[in-house]
């Protein structure tokens, strides 16, 4: 699939033998100024970027003669196959090599069933982008660095990516108009958004319980954060509502909360 993908959309990268091969070495400085996408596809966008920041000469390829591996049963390979080809076409979009008007969404349809019955079940495929570490200000403070632009300019080169959450924060992670008014309420309505990201809501709204605190503005649109981390999320899960009218938290001062974000994450 992937092959096949980079002739056409990519096709400096054809070159590539085996660009899942799973085995894969780079300096630091090179890693650390490119983003990381979790779960299957890490390597596919990491052949992009660094082509696309560093060009091909920093690359190189070796023979590691015979390789036995032991493939994954085909349910495994739907959803890595699916993660992959999602990460594709985010970044030929990202880089105007082709135009997605919409979400790609996080769902595979595939068909179950034997003889005269099958169905069509939805399967959630997760996954979401890390900003590149240098971008980190633990971690340039950890290790007494600024992070410099690549000296290839005179070579065409191309700035960084955004980092953008467009595999994390999806429409149906944020509710226009909460009908919730109280943060029990609320806290129940950002659940349900999330309902198809969250492992175990029950858990999730014990934990988010006293986990929160406000967040005051000029504009009096005051802010409620809730957190929490568990295992209840496997991946990061961000919801936002939105409320003209209010939410009575019974607040100090009378103060009313008109956006409520919630953020989950695995410990």
């Amino acid at each position: 699939m992937v092959r096949p993908f980079f002739n056409l959309l990519f096709p400096e990268l054809t070159g590539i033998a085996q660009p899942l091969s799973g085995e894969y070495a780079g300096r630091r400085e090179l890693l650390e100024n490119i983003s990381f996408f979790t779960g299957y596809g890490v390597e596919a966008g990491h052949l992009i970027d660094i082509s696309r920041l560093f060009g091909l000469d920093v690359m190189g390829q070796c023979d590691l003669n015979v390789r036995i591996h032991k493939n994954q049963n085909i349910e495994a390979l739907r959803s890595m196959s699916y993660r992959i080809l999602k990460i594709l076409l985010q970044r030929a979009d990202d880089m105007g090599r082709i135009e997605i008007f919409q979400d790609i969404s996080d769902s595979l349809q595939i068909i179950t069933g034997v003889k005269n019955s099958y169905s069509i079940e939805k399967l959630k495929v997760w996954g979401t982008e890390r900003p590149p570490m240098i971008t980190i200000h633990e971690y340039r403070e950890k290790r007494n660095i600024v992070p410099e632009e690549p000296k290839n300019a005179d070579q065409g080169y191309v700035k960084p990516l955004p980092y953008t959450a467009s595999l994390m924060f999806h429409k149906e992670l944020i509710i226009p108009r909460l009908k919730g008014k109280t943060k029990s309420e609320v806290i129940t309505e950002l659940l349900t958004a999330g309902k198809n990201r969250i492992l175990d809501p029950e858990e999730a709204q014990k934990a988010l319980k006293d986990n929160w605190e406000v967040v005051t503005t000029p504009i009096n649109k005051n802010i409620a954060f809730f957190h929490a981390f568990g295992d209840f999320a496997d991946d990061i899960v961000p919801i936002i509502g939105l409320s003209p009218e209010g939410i009575d938290m019974k607040l100090p001062d009378k103060l009313t909360i008109h956006i409520a974000f919630m953020f989950l994450a695995p410990e």
